[in-house]
């Protein structure tokens, strides 16, 4: 049965706010980052504020690392600029910034943040919509 999982996207000045709630697995991460990927497209947007709001353990550095090699190259296809927030309070702010590493040592411009206002600061800054 598949995981409980719900992704909102809103069209905001120059960027997506995607919402994603669902289940803390592999399988759900996958599935909204092709999700945002569809959704940077159809909106012909290349810049996403993604606030995350997954349940349940914190996924493991080498699950993280998996899905960005998989997915990067499509990712950067469609998303030049992102912003994120994990959202639920057990966060794990190790795994943010390792996101955070290796999308940036690969090109991207992406960055974490501890909140949806700071993100919202730093990407109308990155897409000159303040």
């Amino acid at each position: 049965m598949a995981a409980a999982y719900s992704f909102d996207v809103e069209q905001k000045a120059g960027y997506l706010h995607a919402r994603i709630r669902g289940e803390n697995t592999p399988e759900v991460t996958r599935r909204y980052v092709l999700d945002l990927i569809r959704a940077c497209r159809q909106a012909k947007c290349s810049a996403v504020l993604i606030e995350e709001n997954l349940e349940g353990p914190r996924m493991e550095a080498g699950e993280l690392y998996e899905i960005i090699e998989d997915l990067y190259a499509e990712f950067r296809s469609a998303i030049q600029v992102a912003a994120a927030v994990d959202a639920n309070p057990l966060r794990s702010d190790a795994n943010m910034r390792f996101v955070e590493d290796a999308s940036v040592n690969r090109g991207a411009m992406f960055a974490g943040f501890p909140t949806v206002e700071k993100a919202e600061a730093w990407i109308r800054k990155q897409v000159g919509s303040e």
